[in-house]
Order: C-alpha cells, then sequence, then structure tokens
C-alpha cells in the first residue's frame, strides 16, 4: 500500500511538472495517456469499493428497510382484518341485543295487555257484581217503600173517609182504593 501511495505522488508531482512546462495539460495529447490510465486507477478503485463495501451495505440496509415496512404492512393488515372482525361480531352483538329487548318488549307488551285484560274482567265482573247488588237494594228499597207508601196511604185513606164521611172502613177496601190508585199512578210512571 505505501508503494502504490509513493508511486502516486511521484507519478502527481510529474504531472505537476509537465502541467507548468506545457500549459494547460488537459488540452496537451503528450499528457493524456498518464491522464487516462489515472482516471481508470481512480475509477476502477471507486468501483470496487463502492460495489464491494458500500453497495452490500446499502442494499443490506435497503432489504431491512423493505422487510421492515413489509412486515409493518402485514401487520397492519392482521390488525385491521382483527379490527372488522371484532366490529362484525360487535354489530352481532348489537343485533342480537336489539332483537333480544325486542322479544322481551313484545313478551311485556303480550304480558300485560293479558293482565289489563284479566284485569279488566275481573273489573267488569265485579262491576257488574255491585250493580246487581245495588239494583236488588234499590228494588228491595223500592218494594219496602211501596209497601210502605201503601200502608201509609190505607191508613191516610181510611182516616180521610173516616173524617170525610164518618164511616169506619175496613182495612180490605181501603187496599182496594189504595192499588187501584197506585195501578194509576204507575201507568202514568211508565
Amino acid at each position: 500500500m505505501d508503494k502504490i501511495l509513493f508511486l502516486s505522488i511521484l507519478l502527481s508531482s510529474a504531472a505537476v511538472e509537465a502541467a507548468e512546462k506545457a500549459g494547460m495539460p488537459q488540452l496537451n495529447p503528450g499528457t493524456w495517456f498518464p491522464q487516462i490510465f489515472w482516471l481508470i486507477i481512480t475509477f476502477s478503485f471507486l468501483y470496487i469499493i463502492i460495489s464491494k463495501i458500500v453497495l452490500p451495505r446499502l442494499s443490506e440496509s435497503i432489504e431491512q428497510r423493505n422487510d421492515h415496512i413489509s412486515d409493518n404492512i402485514d401487520e397492519a393488515r392482521n390488525l385491521k382484518n382483527q379490527a372488522e372482525e371484532q366490529y362484525q361480531e360487535y354489530l352481532k352483538v348489537i343485533a342480537k341485543a336489539k332483537k333480544e329487548a325486542q322479544d322481551l318488549i313484545e313478551k311485556n307488551k303480550k304480558n300485560l295487555q293479558e293482565e289489563f285484560e284479566s284485569k279488566k274482567k275481573e273489573i267488569k265482573i265485579k262491576s257488574e257484581e255491585k250493580l246487581q247488588e245495588v239494583e236488588k237494594e234499590i228494588n228491595n228499597f223500592k218494594n219496602a217503600a211501596m209497601t210502605s207508601i201503601n200502608d201509609i196511604a190505607q191508613q191516610i185513606a181510611k182516616n180521610l173517609v173516616k173524617k170525610v164521611s164518618n164511616v169506619e172502613t175496613n182495612e180490605a177496601s181501603a187496599r182496594a182504593i189504595v192499588d187501584e190508585v197506585s195501578k194509576k199512578y204507575m201507568r202514568g210512571l211508565n
């Protein structure tokens, strides 16, 4: 290596000396051969260094970067697929919950409707029973009132006949008069 360095310094100094004597060495055809020689050596040396050292490291780095990017893309796809699957499962769970809620609402609605109808029937039956009881009480009260009214009317009729005519009447004739007047009055009400 030292020899190459010494040789390159010697040749470059010779080239510098020749350049000082002849003017611009690039335009002097006598110096073209050494220039081409050093150009080939320099570019060969650079080519070997770049192709053997730099390019493999650079290619390896690029390959690692591409592998890392590919791995990240694959991982992102997997995560996206998992997220999509979980989203679909979530939609299924939501749909199932909605259906269960709807079924529960329908069931409760049906049960409430049946319970309402049952209570309605119970209330109707109870109200009819109460109505019948009240009607019986009214009829009993009416009959009792009519009997009382008839008895009172008979007494009044009997007393009235006695005061007006000074004649004592019997119960049967007073009852017959009151019954006849009551029938006429009742026909007028109906």
